[in-house]
C-alpha cells in the first residue's frame, strides 16, 4: 500500500473515531467540524488527480468533483454535532426542517389487494422518482445485465430492512410489477438505448471472467458495496435528519451522488485494465459512504420512522453467509494472482542461474 493510501484510511478512521464521540456543545464542535472539514479537503487534495473521461469533459468533470467534496465536506462538519444541533443546522437550509419526521406516514402495505385502484394509488412521487433514478443510474453502470441484477438486489434490501424502515413496506405486486417491471425496467432500456445511440462507452461488469479475474471480481464487490450503502443511507438520514421524503435536499444528494458515481464508477471500470489509473473518486466515494454511515449510527436517538425490531435470522444469516462466501473468494482469487506472480519471477531466477552456470562452463 502506498504512503498516500496508507495516509488516506489512517486520517478516515481517526476522523471517524472523532466524530462520532466528539459533544462538547455547539461552539466547541462546530470549531472541530470546520478544522476537520478543512483536513478532509487537504487530504482528498494529496491524492493523485483523476480524469477517467479525459480532456473532453475536463471541465465538467472537475465541477462535478468539487461540487462533490464540498457536500462531503458539509457532511464532515455536521458529523461533529450531536443529533439535536444536526437537527437544527439542517432548518438553517430550509424552515419546514427542524420537525420530526411522523411515525404514521404513508406506507405501501396499505392494501394488498391486487386491483386497479390499488395501483394507481402507488404511482406517486416515488414511481417518477425511481424511473428518474433508474435513468440516471443506467448512465453510471452501463451494463444491463448489471442493472437488472442492481434493481432486484434494491427490492431484496427493503423486504431485508422493512423491520427497521416502515417506508420498505409493500405489496407484492408493488415490488415485482411497479418497481421492478414498470420503472425499473422500462427507465434502463430507454438508458441503455440513448447510450447505444449516442455510442457512450459501454461497461462490463459482469462477463465470463467477472468469477475468475481477481480485478473484474473486486470491483464489482465495491460497486455492490456502494449501491447498498447509498440506497440504505438515503432513507436513514432522512430519519435522522428530520428531512421528509418531498424536500429539495433528497433530490440535492442524490445529484452529487450521481455527479460523483459517474466519475467514479468510470475510473473504477478503467482500474480492471489499467494499474496506473489513479484512485482519487473511489477513495472519495468510499469516504462519503462511511461518513453517511457514521451520521445515520450517531444520530439515531429520537430519531423519525424508524422500528427498533431485532432483526430475523432468516434475514441476517443469508446476508451474512453470501457475504462470507464472497470475501472468501475475492480472498482465493487474490491468493492465486499472487502465486501466478511470483511463478514467472522464479522461473525467470532459474533461468539466469542457468544461464550463469552454463557460461562458468564454458570459462
Amino acid at each position: 500500500m502506498s504512503f498516500h493510501k496508507l495516509a488516506f484510511w489512517t486520517f478516515t478512521t481517526v476522523l471517524l473515531y472523532f466524530a462520532y464521540n466528539n459533544d462538547e456543545g455547539f461552539e466547541v464542535n462546530s470549531k472541530r467540524g470546520v478544522l476537520a472539514a478543512m483536513l478532509f479537503i487537504a487530504t482528498i487534495g494529496s491524492l493523485k488527480p483523476s480524469d477517467p473521461f479525459g480532456d473532453k469533459y475536463g471541465a465538467i468533470f472537475r465541477i462535478q468533483f468539487w461540487l462533490s467534496a464540498t457536500f462531503i465536506a458539509i457532511l464532515v462538519f455536521l458529523s461533529f454535532q450531536n443529533e439535536k444541533d444536526g437537527r437544527y443546522l439542517m432548518s438553517l437550509g430550509d424552515d419546514r426542517l427542524g420537525k420530526p419526521v411522523t411515525k404514521d406516514m404513508h406506507t405501501y402495505d396499505d392494501n394488498c389487494e391486487f386491483e386497479w385502484i390499488n395501483i394507481v394509488d402507488n404511482l406517486d412521487h416515488y414511481y417518477w422518482s425511481h424511473v428518474i433514478n433508474w435513468l440516471l443510474a443506467t448512465f453510471l453502470v452501463r451494463d444491463f445485465w448489471f442493472l437488472n441484477f442492481w434493481s432486484v438486489l434494491d427490492e431484496i434490501i427493503e423486504l431485508s430492512w422493512q423491520h427497521k424502515l416502515p417506508h420498505f413496506r409493500e405489496c407484492w405486486w408493488d415490488h415485482v410489477l411497479l418497481d421492478v417491471l414498470l420503472s425499473n425496467t422500462v427507465a434502463i432500456i430507454i438508458g441503455m438505448i440513448i447510450i447505444k445511440k449516442f455510442k457512450f462507452e459501454q461497461y462490463s461488469w459482469f462477463a465470463k471472467d467477472t468469477f475468475t479475474n481477481p480485478k473484474k471480481f473486486e470491483a464489482v464487490l465495491i460497486v455492490i458495496i456502494v449501491i447498498i450503502g447509498n440506497f440504505l443511507n438515503n432513507f436513514f438520514l432522512m430519519n435522522e435528519l428530520w428531512v421528509p421524503p418531498k424536500c429539495w435536499m433528497v433530490v440535492y444528494r442524490l445529484l452529487i451522488w450521481f455527479m460523483l458515481g459517474h466519475s467514479a464508477f468510470r475510473e473504477l471500470h478503467n482500474s480492471i485494465t489499467d494499474q496506473n489509473q489513479p484512485y482519487q473518486l473511489r477513495y472519495l466515494t468510499y469516504f462519503t459512504i462511511a461518513i453517511e454511515t457514521l451520521i445515520s449510527i450517531k444520530f439515531l436517538p429520537d430519531c423519525g420512522n424508524l422500528q427498533n425490531e431485532d432483526t430475523p435470522i432468516y434475514v441476517w444469516l443469508p446476508w451474512l453467509i453470501v457475504g462470507l462466501l464472497s470475501f472468501l473468494w475475492w480472498v482465493k482469487l487474490q491468493l492465486i494472482q499472487s502465486n501466478n506472480q511470483i511463478q514467472p519471477n522464479s522461473r525467470e531466477i532459474k533461468s539466469k542461474q542457468e544461464k550463469s552456470r552454463k557460461e562458468k562452463k564454458k570459462d
